[in-house]
């Protein structure tokens, strides 16, 4: 157990371990990992609570969401992420907190409110998106790359060379 302290793990036994991970996720569940539609049976779920006619008429919750649960085994995923990144962050000694990182600060100033709210429409983005293309990153980039999926491997490339420009647009005053 001694390397669980460890704060920074290798890459490759990481990627070695999420790879088994997806292997037996497929074979016990059928099904391979992702995150984004817990997020959206949680908002259905909301959803239905606050205006019960519009998500029993809504098309989306008819097709989609009706015939599945709203808690199942990929919400349980996202809960154990959270916990899992507590405990590993409380073994490691490694728990930091940093309300506004230092490269936030050099390029958009040090208001904690504004970081929230940046921190806020960019998730918004990323679920948004994710839903558009139909799963999220970890859904195209490594199941479909595990599949050798041409598409995986489209995501995959779009994906860095998009986060490159972008980090360098964003954060340009901290070069």
């Amino acid at each position: 157990m001694w390397f669980l302290g460890q704060k920074r793990w290798s890459p490759y036994f990481v990627g070695m371990c999420i790879g088994i991970l997806y292997c037996f996720s497929y074979y016990f569940m059928g099904r391979l990992l992702g995150t984004t539609m817990s997020f959206m049976h949680v908002i259905a779920l909301i959803e239905h609570y606050l205006t019960p006619y519009h998500a029993e008429h809504s098309l989306f919750f008819k097709t989609f969401i009706h015939n599945h649960p709203y808690i199942d085994w990929q919400f349980a995923l996202v809960i154990a992420l959270f916990f899992g990144s507590l405990v590993s962050s409380l073994i490691s000694n490694s728990r930091t907190r940093e309300l506004v990182p230092s490269i936030w600060k050099e390029n958009f100033g040090p208001s904690r409110i504004k970081r929230y709210i940046g921190a806020f429409i960019g998730g918004i983005l990323i679920v948004f998106g994710a839903r558009i293309a139909g799963g999220c990153t970890s859904g195209f980039a490594i199941a479909y790359g595990l599949q050798l999926a041409v598409t995986g491997w489209l995501f995959i490339f779009s994906l860095f060379i998009t986060g490159v420009i972008v980090a360098s647009i964003l954060y340009s005053k901290s070069r």
